[in-house]
């Protein structure tokens, strides 16, 4: 009988997150499962054509606090657990979020072994009832699944004496990205209405202080002289802020923020770029966390990577992209003119980058260490299929 998985967890709202279901379902000693939110933020449940031969089990449930990432929870969960009736459930949240204490009360009461993912890179304290909910899932919890070495580290001096397993949270469908060709890129940018010869510059994520796209706008102040475009893509409650930013500047022509783009439809900013810049800074209580999706799929898709040093970002890029000082305008418009003006420099990075991703982050690599993590608990628990 196939061991039964069930994973509950919030970025799969987004299709292109998905890949990894359908590639662990292929294999027949388990069975596959997830949940996930009808909606999050403001972002619906996205459908796929291919969904109806995924291979997997799913259900989209709703929640209560959408949107808020430490204290949502689900409807009917409960009841969808039991109908899956796993053996193992993997809850990919915080250890210290009402929606993983949910799912390890529950786990607890069914006697599932049960696993919660871990990004937090900063070690913090947290008030009552987060330190209660914490200390009880390390009580309860199978084992630690962190996405870098930080959440470890933190997890550890927080007393959390079981196993860790390391590995990238969704993976990257590579199946939705090509290497961009010329003539790829001249098409997508004769689509968005960008000239052919314009050196394009792409930010995209959730549009808040600390993703720092503010620092890409005051690095176009310093590219003036240059054929440079600035598209910056997401939605969040930074987005005026930003838009102020770009009037204050006159920066109209060179800068562009679009509102939020569906996963789907990320390959075509993709192809008319030449550059995906994530300009993340560091604060008192947030700072970059690992391998995010779009740096992943900007590798994926043959454009070159531009990160700042927050936090884990120089070492998912590593020696595939190039790094610059967060919060420092002058040194990203030095990196970008440095791509600019080297094309055997952004060709070397380009090669590093593919074979980066396809080792570490691609959905094919994450659904093979998923299964790995679950042979291991199965294994150390002696967890009988049903």
């Amino acid at each position: 009988m196939p061991t039964r998985v069930l994973t509950i967890s919030k970025p799969y709202v987004s299709a292109s997150n998905r890949k990894k279901f359908e590639i662990m379902s292929r294999s027949s000693e388990w069975e596959i499962g997830l949940i996930c939110p009808n909606k999050w933020a403001n972002i619906e449940y996205e459908s796929s054509l291919s969904e109806k031969d995924s291979g997997y089990w799913s259900r989209q449930l709703p929640i209560k606090f959408n949107g808020k990432n430490h204290f949502h929870f689900y409807l009917g969960l409960k009841r969808a657990i039991a109908e899956f009736k796993p053996d193992i459930l993997n809850v990919e949240e915080e250890h210290y979020s009402f929606v993983t204490y949910q799912v390890f009360k529950i786990a607890k009461s069914m006697k599932i072994p049960c696993l919660f993912f871990a990004w937090q890179n900063i070690h913090k304290r947290y008030p009552l009832p987060f330190r209660m909910i914490e200390q009880y899932v390390f009580r309860n919890s199978a084992l630690a699944v962190v996405g870098n070495d930080s959440a470890e580290a933190s997890i550890r001096l927080k007393g959390y004496k079981g196993e860790f397993f390391h590995v990238p949270q969704v993976g990257v469908d590579i199946s939705m990205y090509q290497r961009t060709t010329p003539a790829m890129k001249a098409n997508a940018r004769s689509l968005l209405g960008i000239d052919p010869d314009t050196f394009v510059v792409l930010g995209a994520g959730r549009i808040v202080e600390e993703k720092g796209f503010q620092t890409l706008i005051d690095a176009a102040t310093h590219l003036l002289h240059r054929n440079v475009k600035i598209l910056i893509l997401g939605s969040g409650s930074y987005f005026e802020t930003l838009q102020s930013l770009v009037d204050r500047h006159k920066l109209q022509s060179r800068v562009t923020l679009i509102p939020f783009v569906p996963s789907t439809e990320m390959p075509k900013y993709f192809k008319a770029s030449d550059v995906m810049c994530l300009p993340s800074l560091t604060r008192a209580n947030w700072k970059e966390q690992g391998p995010t999706r779009v740096i992943s799929e900007a590798m994926a898709s043959g454009i070159n990577v531009l990160v700042s040093d927050s936090g884990e970002l120089p070492s998912v890029v590593d020696d595939a992209g190039l790094t610059f000082r967060e919060g420092n305008p002058k040194d990203l418009a030095s990196k970008i003119e440095r791509m600019m003006d080297s094309d055997s420099l952004r060709q070397e990075l380009i090669q590093i980058a593919l074979d980066r991703v396809n080792r570490k982050f691609s959905a094919e690599a994450v659904a093979k260490k998923n299964l790995e993590m679950f042979d291991l608990v199965k294994t150390k628990l002696n967890v009988r299929s049903h």
